[in-house]
């Protein structure tokens, strides 16, 4: 058990009595093998390759003062080297991230989910793998699959192109589109405590979004108990070769768990399990599940620390970070931009206008918010924070939102929500809802992006009062975790469940 979870996991309500939710089997490093490089930005489905929703930002992030610009349409996007990719009612539309102004639309395909961006090609899903000039919009290649299946959202890595298609998982040359390696099934090896023995199952691949991420030197992916061939009740976990598909490692989920987003870093991987509506956390090293993180739906998450939001709140966990903002259904998914956590927060009032707030990462001290001019969120449950480059990109009944800091070409925005310029925004129908809200699936809240790119949908609203964030107690009361000495020494059993009763209790009392 890694001291990291000693200190923060446990720290944030994780399960901690009955063993770990993943065991840990297999042989190989999962990270020999070529390394991962991206470009900056908010290239893909969750801001990265790994589905971190991390943007690294060195000088800190200022606060937002102003919408810079409006377009017409909503939708999904990446955005990368000044240029906003936004999938929007199956068409691709490229514009200016300075003002908006619209460079290029591709409407001859029907796209789906957030595109990818790497070097000077664009990666979107639908009713195909479609790559782009990422300058001129123009097709270079496409790939349909059998049965007119869906397509998620690309994951661009290792000079190529990841998908999970119908339970399968393909990866195609990013440059020419030819197939460099196809899994159907990864065998899993089941240990049950009996006389049995050990059984191999066959799993099948999730074929959601956000269920396949890159980290240095391994493709991660979550398979699916739904499509395997014998072992029900339970997802597992496989780690692959990027450039042969080959397995290096595999396990299964305990009974009862289930996966359907991963976030991975380098030390950690971060599995939403609907099933527990918490968040399993991996250690990469040891291979060992190391606690969930209770009440939680989906993940921002670097080396050292993670954010995740569930119904009643975030929570805040690291070696040296622990806390909690309690506020049922109005925060919305939250992203890390450097020193600051971004995320939308609807008040739940209807005299009160939607707002972006900026948390302090280190204690989720409330840094700044920027106010729009009405309240349009029900709850602001659903709503991501797109972040590059200083600017916040978010979806409003009149289009995608582009919110910039004060002097970052303030001479072209306004205050509030009556931004849009003229020049920068194209005229035409009322804003396109594609993307906004999820379908009916298997979780109520998994991920909080736009609907055609999460199987398990957002919230219903709310009433309960929204409280501020605050920081939870380090000391000798309130929420302090018992048993736990400067160095992070461990003592479960009952009195570790004992906090966990009291934590569970004071949620409660937030609910009523």
């Amino acid at each position: 058990m890694t001291d990291w979870y000693r200190r923060s996991v446990v720290a944030t309500g994780a399960a901690l009595a009955t063993g770990t939710a993943l065991a840990s089997v297999g042989a190989g490093s999962t990270n020999d093998g070529p390394a991962l490089e991206e470009p900056e930005g908010w290239t893909s489905h969750g801001g990265t390759a790994g589905n971190t929703r991390h943007v690294p930002s060195a000088g800190g992030f200022d606060e937002l003062t102003a919408v810079a610009w409006q377009y017409e349409h909503n939708g999904l996007a990446a955005v990368v080297d000044g240029t906003v990719y936004l999938q929007t009612s199956g068409e691709l539309h490229a514009l200016d991230a300075d003002d908006g102004t619209l460079l290029w639309v591709q409407q001859e395909i029907s796209a789906a989910g957030t595109p990818a961006v790497d070097g000077d090609a664009v990666y979107v899903g639908g009713a195909e793998l479609t790559a782009l000039e990422a300058s001129t919009g123009e097709v270079r290649w496409t790939e349909a699959f059998d049965d007119g299946a869906s397509v998620p959202a690309p994951t661009v890595a290792f000079g190529a192109v990841y998908v999970a298609v119908d339970g399968a998982l393909y990866a195609f040359d990013a440059a020419d589109g030819s197939l460099r390696w196809e899994r159907e099934f990864v065998g899993v090896t089941h240990q049950p405590q009996d006389r049995n023995g050990p059984r191999e199952f066959a799993y099948a691949f999730n074929s959601g979004y956000g269920t396949v991420a890159a980290t240095h030197g391994t493709i991660w992916a979550l398979l699916d108990e739904r499509r395997n061939e014998g072992l029900a009740g339970t997802d597992a976990l496989v780690a692959l070769d990027p450039l042969t598909g080959e397995t290096r490692w595999s396990d299964h989920l305990d009974t009862g768990h289930l996966g359907n987003g991963l976030t991975a870093t380098e030390e950690r991987l971060f599995i939403e399990d609907p099933a527990e509506e918490g968040v399993i956390v991996f250690d990469v090293t040891s291979r060992e599940s190391v606690g969930i993180v209770s009440d939680a739906f989906v993940t921002a998450a670097t080396d050292e620390t993670a954010i995740t939001r569930g119904r009643h709140g975030l929570e805040a966990i690291g070696p040296s970070i622990s806390w909690d903002a309690a506020a049922p259904y109005v925060f919305g998914t939250p992203t890390i931009a450097g020193d600051t956590v971004v995320l939308a927060h609807d008040k739940d009032d209807s005299s009160r206008v939607d707002e972006i707030v900026g948390l302090e990462l280190e204690d989720g001290s409330e840094k700044w918010a920027f106010e729009f001019d009405e309240k349009q969120w029900s709850d602001g449950f659903s709503v991501e924070c797109i972040v590059d480059d200083g600017v916040v990109y978010v979806n409003r009944n009149e289009g995608l939102t582009a919110i910039r800091p004060a002097g970052d070409g303030e001479d072209d925005a306004d205050d509030g929500n009556e931004a849009a310029d003229d020049e920068g925004t194209e005229t035409g129908e009322a804003a396109d809802e594609d993307g906004e809200e999820d379908d009916e699936g298997e979780s109520e809240e998994t991920d909080s992006t736009a609907d055609d790119e999460q199987s398990g949908s957002d919230s219903e609203p709310d009433d309960t009062e929204t409280e501020e964030p605050v920081e939870t107690d380090d000391g000798d009361g309130g929420d302090s975790v018992p048993g736990f000495t400067g160095g992070g020494a461990l003592l479960g059993g009952a009195v570790g469940l004992e906090w966990l009763r009291r934590r569970a209790s004071s949620k409660e009392t937030v609910e009523k």
